[in-house]
């Protein structure tokens, strides 16, 4: 699978009738990404990488095929979140 940017993007803003603000688009897009980091898997939410996931095994298999709403589900029934109670991130969420 590729990804091709600039056929994203302008169907992206062609789809919203936005093409007329291309130049403007790229230009933002440009000093977005010089904010991220080098690693891009560094900046992937965890939903993307559950799609990803999903994608990957789906593809790669014929035992396993799932709706990806069910994938998730499943996958997040797997954590064993009193693993993670103690941490800072799980007590910060638990406080909002």
């Amino acid at each position: 699978m590729k990804f091709k940017k600039d056929d994203f993007i302008i169907q992206y803003l062609a789809k919203n009738s936005k093409t007329s603000i291309l130049e403007s688009f790229l230009t933002e897009y440009a000093l977005v990404l010089t904010s991220l980091d080098t690693d891009l898997r560094l900046s992937v939410r965890g939903h993307d990488f559950t799609y990803i996931l999903w994608m990957y095994i789906s593809s790669h298999s014929n035992k396993y095929k799932i709706k990806y709403c069910d994938f998730e589900t499943y996958l997040l029934n797997c954590i064993e979140i009193n693993k993670y109670l103690d941490s800072v991130t799980i007590q910060e969420l638990l406080a909002i």
